[in-house]
């Protein structure tokens, strides 16, 4: 797996987000319009930004920040 302090992928032309992903702190993904699905096993502790993101609909239960910015 790969464990990360803070991730930032804004604006990148991904679809998914892989099950072996740990972000410690922040994940932002804001804009990344292709993105649909974070899949299960995925972890967030901290905050993520999802703001842009129209395909995605939901969070696994594995991905329950404490600070979700959404729009």
């Amino acid at each position: 797996g790969l464990k990360l302090a803070t991730l930032d992928l804004s604006g990148c032309p991904i679809t998914t987000l892989p099950p072996e992903l740990t972000v410690t702190h922040e994940l932002r993904l804001q804009n990344c319009a292709r993105l649909s699905s974070i899949e299960e096993g995925a972890t967030v502790q901290t905050g993520i930004d999802v703001r842009g993101c129209d395909m995605l609909f939901t969070l696994p239960p594995s991905v329950q920040p404490a600070i979700a910015v959404t729009d």
